[in-house]
């Protein structure tokens, strides 16, 4: 019996992401609440499905780049109501350690490849897709990201302390302690 090892950059993308949802689905006795592990399915998945239309119609260079118009922002609304991830860099790492851990570094070979680092570079679309599922595993985008954004320092009486894994993790997160 022969096994084929996946040859191309779509295929090895898909297989990372398919692996991560499979690992996420099995969280379901592990603490993880069942919304949490539907939104992150779907968040990934979503993504896959985005990316490989988009490196397909990069490679016939049929892709229409849309790029946000400099000094403007992307406005994403919030239902009132509705439960959202956490937006923090590696927070799904602690929820599934082993297998994301595994996951993360495979995302990161792949987006390291010159086929998607010229995706990434050429298509701005192509790097909104994927920067909730980086976020979430704590991969960098690499050469391919685009310099980031210096903000100002904010005194620290207006820093809000976030709980937002509180409600996923048993443990209460532990509060910061202001040093200045």
């Amino acid at each position: 019996m022969r096994f084929s090892i996946p040859c191309t950059v779509a295929d090895r993308f898909a297989l990372t992401l398919e692996g991560l949802c499979r690992a996420v689905a099995a969280c379901v006795g592990r603490g993880m609440a069942g919304w949490m592990i539907l939104l992150v399915w779907q968040r990934v998945r979503r993504a896959e499905v985005r990316i490989q239309g988009l490196l397909t119609r990069f490679r016939l260079g049929k892709v229409q780049v849309r790029a946000v118009a400099p000094g403007r922002r992307v406005c994403v609304s919030r239902r009132v109501g509705v439960r959202a991830l956490p937006r923090g860099v590696g927070w799904l790492l602690p929820l599934v350690p082993s297998e994301a851990a595994c996951f993360a570094g495979q995302l990161g070979a792949v987006l390291a490849e010159p086929e998607m680092v010229a995706l990434l570079r050429a298509v701005p679309q192509a790097r909104r897709v994927l920067a909730p599922v980086c976020r979430m595993l704590g991969v960098a985008m690499g050469d391919a990201s685009p310099a980031p954004q210096v903000k100002k320092a904010r005194p620290s009486f207006l820093k809000k302390r976030s709980k937002r894994l509180s409600f996923v993790l048993s443990a209460p997160l532990p509060q910061a302690h202001d040093s200045g």
